[in-house]
């Protein structure tokens, strides 16, 4: 559907903080997307969970049986989308003022934008990210991009981008997806940047640290990450 954004939150609540971070991860979206989405919750199986479905607030939910992990998850959002726009955001982060309108401005210079995070920043969250957001906002856009830290707690790019490119690499669980997302853009010609006007709240580990061998699979999928581009032929 033209002009609507297909927002994907995968999400594995093994406890109650994590069930708290989803609802204002769900709350910030729904309080500060002012353009056309849907939004799509796919639950890995998640051992904490509401009462009623209807209690995600979402417009789609996709539940697994067991948990697939983030990739899997991720993918099967995507094949349900409906919207011309794709974002992705884990449970642990929030959006703030203007973060899709941004996104889509960015999408014009480049074929896949993330926002950037701030960490570590605990208190008046949003005044802090309308601060952040205010030395940028009067200059072009292309001006807010750049690679300088990598992130793919919340990136937004296009359905064409996934026909294109497929979808994730299903050769990894938790990690590393995203930024073998990013390469695997660029090596199709592709231009992949974070954007200094969208600012998030990310929760570093607020989910995956609470994961049972959840450092032991990061290392995994690190592994992965590098074997498979040290082999061309295999990317």
């Amino acid at each position: 559907i033209e002009g609507l954004t297909s927002i994907i939150v995968p999400i594995y609540t093994v406890g109650y903080p994590q069930f708290h971070y989803l609802g204002h991860c769900i709350g910030s979206i729904r309080y500060f997307t002012n353009k056309p989405y849907e939004l799509i919750i796919v639950d890995n199986n998640s051992p904490i969970k509401p009462g009623k479905k209807e209690d995600y607030m979402a417009d789609k939910i996709v539940e697994n049986t067991v948990n697939l992990g983030y990739v899997k998850a991720v993918n099967k959002g995507i094949r349900v989308a409906f919207g011309q726009y794709i974002a992705i955001i884990t449970s642990d982060i929030q959006v703030y003022d203007n973060w899709l309108e941004d996104a889509h401005e960015a999408l014009k210079h480049v074929d896949l934008v993330y926002a950037r995070p701030m960490y570590g920043e605990p208190f008046s969250r949003m005044q802090e990210a309308k601060e952040k957001r205010t030395k940028w906002a009067d200059k072009p856009i292309e001006e807010s991009l750049n690679n300088d830290l990598e992130d793919g707690a919340c990136l937004i790019t296009t359905k064409e981008m996934f026909n294109k490119c497929g979808l994730l690499d299903e050769r990894y669980f938790n990690y590393a997806a995203d930024r073998d997302l990013f390469r695997t853009i660029t090596e199709n010609g592709g231009k992949v940047a974070g954007c200094e006007r969208i600012n998030i709240f990310h929760i570093i580990q607020g989910t995956g640290s609470s994961i049972e061998d959840n450092a032991e699979q990061m290392n995994k999928d690190k592994e992965e990450y590098q074997k498979k581009w040290a082999n061309p032929d295999s990317a």
